[in-house]
């Protein structure tokens, strides 16, 4: 058993590959220190809620697996091994967002991994949905939701069938240890 992940209405929409950011845009409040290229809305990360204000579903899986092995007679340390593994043994499916980043390193860009995860957590702002939302100060303005930002129209769904608990599958293994 595993207790849900935690997550929040931040402002990266994670079920679009190399999407942007679409949190606030401080270049109105803050007078530039001198940057060439000062960061804009769809640079910085903004969270409308607390960072842990959802949870997905606990997962509750029950793996069962099972080994032999045979000495081979005549030899010193030769054996003939079998295993068997049942994973999800009850076919138990929740919403847990439990996978991982395949194929990256886990940095900011993923390094060209496959993002197979989480569930969407894109937000509309100001920044994404300038005609609907009205711009908020980031630094004096606590935002209101419906006003300034609201949650996706997807948000908290599956991005993918890897947002769900790994489904019933069976794993055989066979062969010779010497």
């Amino acid at each position: 058993m595993e207790s849900g992940i935690p997550y929040g209405a931040g402002g990266r929409d994670a079920s679009v590959a190399g999407a942007v950011t679409s949190g606030v845009d401080p270049r109105p409040y803050v007078t530039n220190p001198g940057y060439l290229n000062p960061p804009s809305g769809t640079d910085i990360a903004y969270y409308y809620t607390a960072r842990d204000a959802f949870r997905t579903e606990a997962q509750i899986r029950t793996d069962f697996a099972a080994n032999y092995v045979f000495r081979l007679p005549r030899t010193s340390s030769a054996e003939l091994f079998f295993q068997a593994q049942v994973i999800n043994l009850f076919n138990q499916s929740q919403l847990c967002a439990c996978g991982g980043t395949a194929f990256g390193t886990g940095s900011g860009g993923n390094a060209g991994g496959v993002n197979i995860q989480r569930i969407n957590t894109a937000v509309l702002t100001p920044v994404s949905t300038p005609a609907r939302y009205a711009a908020f100060n980031p630094f004096t303005t606590t935002p209101v939701q419906g006003t300034n930002w609201d949650l996706g129209p997807v948000f908290g769904q599956a991005i993918s069938r890897f947002a769900y608990t790994t489904p019933q599958s069976l794993r055989l293994s066979f062969g010779v240890r010497f």
